[in-house]
């Protein structure tokens, strides 16, 4: 039984497609300082930097994956990278947010965004109805937090959806995920099927009712493939549970049995027609479901 790893490959044009789109992502800095400048409620602003950070991190995502990067770790630091040009662009325009055409300037060197910064640091740039501006080392801490939200934020986004995302080595392709495979139900299910199942043994899947759409539990099988060669079969199962509150609002939980299994064409085609009908006459089941096992992977 083999799990899915990336190769941690980071291809020459892929890692400069990458960098160029973090240039490119400069101007996304100069809207996130007009946005905070002109949005006077400072928990909205707070979202605002959220924004930000998660933006650039999908792009840098976006541009790793067009560049074929499999290595989670150089993603995730490309997305800080990526961050520091589109900040400090943020931060160039900063004064001309504030003061307008006229008295604004567009800072064009570090020394003098030190300059504006130690400003805002000694008279403040931002206050709360009633309370005076926030300067000082108040301030300072407020930019810390800000900074780091938007930074930590690009690089998870950025590994997502590298992470999330198999590839074949063969072919040099993403793999296509296709949605549900099959879903099975587990009420009144041999446990063992499932405990094999979970080993990566799936000759006993045909001992599991399908799963119809009223259903508040199954086992859902989720499937990427190479689109050119089929080879490179990745498998996630799951273990899903929808519940009801009292006003009617649904929530679906998904625990993961198994992640990223390597499978055979034969596996694939033999758990896309696994499921034994139910009764005739759509008798619903009755029993309780069985707990998901406790070495699920």
């Amino acid at each position: 039984m083999y799990h899915y790893e990336h190769s941690g490959a980071v291809p020459i044009l892929g890692l400069l497609l990458t960098l160029s789109a973090a240039v490119l992502l400069m101007p996304v800095g100069v809207v996130y300082t007009y946005l905070i400048v002109w949005i006077p409620l400072v928990y909205v602003n707070f979202f605002v930097s959220v924004g930000f950070g998660a933006v650039l991190g999908l792009a840098i995502g976006f541009a790793a994956r067009l560049g074929k990067i499999r290595n989670t770790l150089v993603v995730g630091v490309l997305g800080v990278a990526a961050a520091v040009p589109a900040y400090y662009a943020a931060w160039m325009v900063d004064p001309l947010a504030r003061l307008g055409l006229q008295n604004g300037v567009i800072l064009m060197d570090p020394e003098a965004t030190y300059a504006w910064m130690r400003w805002l640091f000694n008279n403040g740039s931002w206050g709360i109805r009633g309370i005076d501006p926030v300067k000082g080392y108040l301030l300072l801490g407020v930019w810390l937090v800000e900074a780091g939200a938007i930074f930590s934020l690009s690089a998870m986004c950025a590994a997502f959806m590298v992470g999330d995302q198999s590839f074949c080595e063969t072919c040099r392709r993403w793999t296509r995920k296709h949605g549900d495979l099959n879903k099975l139900s587990v009420i009144d299910a041999d446990p063992g099927a499932l405990e094999r199942c979970v080993d990566g043994q799936f000759d006993g899947l045909c001992q599991l009712p399908i799963a119809d759409e009223s259903e508040e539990q199954f086992v859902r099988f989720d499937l990427a493939t190479c689109p050119t060669c089929g080879e490179c079969n990745v498998l996630t199962v799951q273990m899903v549970r929808t519940e009801t509150d009292k006003k009617g609002n649904t929530t679906t939980n998904a625990v993961p049995l198994v992640k990223n299994l390597l499978i055979s064409e034969a596996e694939v085609a033999l758990i896309r027609g696994a499921g034994r009908p139910r009764a005739a006459g759509g008798s619903e089941p009755t029993g309780r479901p069985p707990e998901a096992p406790d070495d699920a992977t």
